[in-house]
């Protein structure tokens, strides 16, 4: 717990222990630290509080970067797809009637956090429309726009255009700004 939890240095508890008299059991150290090892592949692997694995989530940030939120100045940005997320794994495309999680490089979405809730919308690319359903963030620096595509189908690397719900914004800025 000392040195997972709170990264205190295994050495420092090794010696401060010895200053009263108390023996560290180092081979069940390790047999805690392995455990907890193995739980953390697990959970990277397995699906994540969004039900996709983390590990997808790590693949869609390795590609395109951090993500450029604009949303404090702006409610709608030119971008592009950056990638297209399922819970089986990274898209190409996505067509009418799918649900997926769409990764954009530049957004004006807000993510749920803060106690504030995420942003719904559109993104629209030339061949289709993403009816935006909430905005997550189950990453540091990636923004999750989950969503069904309403029309058409979407690709990789399409430029599009991303509007959140401008009225909504205002009556959840009003609801938090209230609180």
């Amino acid at each position: 717990l000392l040195h997972d939890t709170y990264g205190f240095p295994i050495d420092l508890t090794i010696e401060i222990a010895a200053e009263h008299g108390l023996d560290l059991d180092r081979d069940a150290f390790a047999k805690f630290m392995e455990g907890q090892r193995a739980r953390a592949r697990a959970a990277a692997k397995g699906p994540g509080e969004y039900g996709v694995p983390t590990d997808v989530y790590r693949a869609a940030t390795e590609h395109i970067g951090a993500v450029e939120f604009v949303g404090y100045t702006d409610e709608a940005a030119e971008t592009r797809i950056g990638a297209l997320v399922l819970p089986s794994g990274l898209r190409e495309q996505a067509q009418e009637g799918d649900e997926v999680d769409v990764v954009l490089p530049r957004t004006p979405f807000y993510a749920e956090g803060g106690g504030q809730l995420g942003d719904h919308g559109r993104i629209v690319s030339a061949t289709g429309r993403v009816a935006v359903i909430d905005t997550v963030s189950p990453l540091e620096g990636l923004v999750i726009h989950r969503g069904r595509v309403e029309a058409g189908e979407v690709h990789v690397g399409q430029e599009a255009h991303a509007e959140i719900d401008h009225e909504r914004r205002a009556s959840i800025r009003r609801g938090h700004t209230a609180t």
